[in-house]
């Protein structure tokens, strides 16, 4: 038992290194793969066929090549043309299976990478949206709609936004490297939510809120900002921030009812 153990992790330390080896060379790999392929194509062209037709159609006889198929793969005439058939069969096919796998992994890192929220978001003149509440959904859906890019920064990916078509960064909005991350350098402004937590005071939210501001207005002190707080005694703190716009949801939505009430 331990012993396959042991040769499992050996063998796992391999494909690493392997894997590691293969995409640091990724560029010289394609880069021989192209010049085989091209090479390949004017040999067969000027010496196969004597110069005759387009490089084209050499082209794409070469490709079929590749994969075994066409007349040129079966029955080349000349000993130029079998060397060529010969090493595209067996270098050509082993760089193209190369090629293709890596390409393949970068997609799917890439797209995991995105799923997680650790890409970095090249957006420009975007809308960055952080933390996350019940009424940032309503947000969203209007910057949206007013065909503005969002990045939305939060420690967990909200489940409503599989609904949408933003740009996700996890992390913790108070810090730089995720503000960086999600494109705050390109900014057209920003959106602080009063991100609720289990056992957390309103004014402990607040002075969440106020951090993650102070972080943006130093990162980039010209980026519109408009941030939410729990508790009116608070605006004092966060105007010092340099913050633009303050909005008090609870007491505006309780001055509404209010006033409908008193109707």
């Amino acid at each position: 038992m331990a012993q396959n153990y042991s040769k499992r992790v050996k063998g796992l330390k391999r494909g690493t290194k392997y894997a590691s080896k293969l995409h640091k060379y990724f560029i010289w790999i394609l880069l021989a793969f192209v010049i085989l392929v091209f090479g390949s194509t004017y040999l067969y062209w000027k010496l196969e066929r004597g110069g005759q037709g387009n490089l084209l159609e050499a082209l794409w006889t070469i490709l079929f090549t590749l994969i075994g198929q066409g007349e040129f793969a079966n029955h080349p005439q000349t000993m130029v043309g079998r060397v060529i058939v010969f090493v595209l069969s067996v270098v050509g096919i082993s760089l193209l299976g190369v090629v293709l796998s890596e390409v393949l992994a970068r997609v799917m890192k890439y797209n995991l990478k995105a799923m997680m929220g650790l890409n970095r978001c090249k957006y420009e003149g975007h809308t960055i949206l952080c933390g996350w509440n019940s009424r940032a959904e309503l947000v969203l859906k209007e910057l949206i709609a007013s065909g503005t890019q969002v990045a939305v920064l939060t420690k967990t990916k909200p489940a409503e936004l599989s609904h949408y078509d933003v740009f996700f960064v996890a992390g913790e909005p108070t810090s730089v490297e995720r503000l960086e991350q999600a494109g705050i350098e390109k900014a057209e402004s920003a959106i602080i939510f009063a991100e609720r937590g289990e056992g957390l005071s309103a004014d402990e939210i607040d002075a969440h809120t106020v951090l993650t501001t102070l972080a943006i207005e130093k990162r980039r002190p010209e980026i519109y900002t408009v941030i939410e707080l729990l508790n009116p005694a608070n605006e004092r703190h966060a105007r010092r921030t340099g913050v633009d716009d303050i909005v008090f949801c609870e007491r505006t939505l309780a001055d509404i009812v209010a006033a409908c009430a008193s109707q």
